[in-house]
């Protein structure tokens, strides 16, 4: 196995690799725009606010089912490039897990979006189909996620992307459609999502690596060495899980529908960073995990954060000078919420290089380090929630932007204290692992 997945790195030059997988998740992006606008437009603000609100369930649910497991999986397979550990085993131990977490996060991000739900006067039936939607949706993201992630780490980038080509594809179709029959409820965006989810689910357990063909069992130390490895990630993955849902949460309670819509709307312009995502997710991370030498490994990480982050301040102040071709993709409902598009992109930009520098230190296994920051951003948020009202759009935006400044300031505390480690062995060593690694980096 080590030789096979070592060998893939030698194959193609990281701009031709980069090129392709910009080509790509720019059409991925598009259809998935095409979905998102279809939405914005078409959905009744109650009914946008009901869907935002299931949606971010979701996206709460899958991070809390998470709890690092994903990461677990780049760094075992990283583990297995230099013969330490056997994969596939640790795969479904991690896979086992995440399905077992699903249940009870599931459970309690239902109840909680059907009491928010029944406050703004649903009644049981439609709180009932939500939250089988949302269950339903949350499930098969989870596993089209982990299916695709192995795929994607064995180098077979173009079958992965293609698994959520597909995906994509048969949302923005469903999206269309129910543009032209003019279906106005939150149900049908949800059924939309779960079905894009399921197609790619499919086809990615089609094309599962050779490492991955024939099933296997986790053994109880195959769990043990995952529940070792995302312990000190459980407290961030926590607090990360409630970050995005937490202040839709108090929208809600506060505001009401038109904050929770809002703020929701504003957040469907960041998909050009869900593409910046996926590029660091799809090309960067499996290239490292394929390295053996972490300075190298570190290195090659961080070039794309550093380019990142100075494409998101160019694009803060395109927004600030030109915010209407921004607020005009969202339709006359969300119009002249400029100084809330600001707050939106900016917090959704430190978002996004939080969740770089993180990818990078989890994949070099730098998990234990997670614990030490967390208690500090608990106070933040503690601190937070007196100093906002949640009343207004602005106040839910400022209050997130706070919370992506604090986490990534302790990403980049728990990169200091990684890298230092690196920095610490003998020059000679470093030099004699980078000549070994050759032509593996990029």
């Amino acid at each position: 196995m080590r030789q096979h997945i070592h060998s893939w790195t030698r194959r193609g030059g990281i701009g031709w690799q980069l090129a392709e997988q910009t080509l790509i998740n720019i059409v991925i992006q598009a259809l998935g725009a095409i979905t998102t606008l279809s939405f914005v437009h078409l959905l009744t603000v109650p009914a946008y606010a009901t869907f935002g609100l299931a949606v971010t369930t979701v996206g709460f649910v899958s991070v809390a089912s998470d709890l690092g497991l994903g990461a677990s999986v780049s760094y075992f397979w990283r583990a297995a490039t230099k013969g330490e550990e056997d994969f596939a085993h640790h795969y479904a131990a991690a896979l086992y897990l995440r399905r077992f977490l699903f249940v009870i996060a599931a459970a309690v991000a239902t109840l909680i979006l059907c009491w928010l739900e029944y406050r703004a006067g649903k009644g049981a039936g439609q709180l009932l189909l939500l939250s089988l939607l949302t269950i339903a949706l949350g499930w098969l993201q989870l596993n089209a996620q982990m299916a695709v992630q192995p795929i994607r780490l064995s180098g077979a980038l173009r079958t992965a992307n293609l698994n959520e080509f597909w995906g994509a594809l048969l949302r923005a179709l469903l999206a269309i459609l129910a543009f032209v029959l003019v279906w106005r409820e939150a149900w049908f965006p949800l059924i939309s999502l779960g079905l894009g989810a399921l197609a790619t689910w499919i086809l990615a357990e089609r094309g599962r690596p050779d490492v991955l063909r024939e099933p296997v069992q986790p053994t109880p130390a195959n769990k043990r060495a995952v529940l070792s490895y995302i312990t000190p990630t459980i407290p961030n993955s926590l607090v990360f899980a409630t970050q995005g849902l937490l202040p839709l949460w108090l929208a809600s309670l506060a505001g009401g529908a038109v904050v929770v819509a809002q703020t929701f709307a504003l957040g469907r312009l960041a998909a050009i960073f869900v593409m910046i995502n996926a590029l660091m997710t799809n090309v960067i991370i499996p290239r490292i995990v394929n390295l053996r030498d972490d300075g190298h490994a570190l290195r090659n990480g961080l070039v794309p954060v550093a380019a990142v982050a100075l494409f998101c301040g160019g694009l803060l102040g395109v927004a600030a000078i030109f915010p209407r071709p921004f607020l005009y993709l969202l339709g006359g409902n969300y119009a002249g919420l400029h100084g809330e598009l600001l707050l939106c992109l900016a917090a959704v930009s430190l978002q996004t290089l939080s969740t770089m520098v993180g990818q990078v230190t989890r994949a070099m296994g730098w998990v234990r380090f997670e614990t030490w920051v967390m208690g500090a951003h608990v106070l933040v948020i503690a601190g937070a929630v007196w100093l906002f009202d949640f009343t207004t759009s602005a106040s839910v935006l400022g209050f997130t932007l706070v919370l992506a400044l604090a986490n990534f300031l302790e990403m980049l505390a728990i990169l200091a204290i990684g890298a230092a480690g690196i920095d610490s062995r003998p020059r000679t060593m470093r030099r004699a692992s980078t000549a070994q690694e050759g032509e593996d980096g990029f």
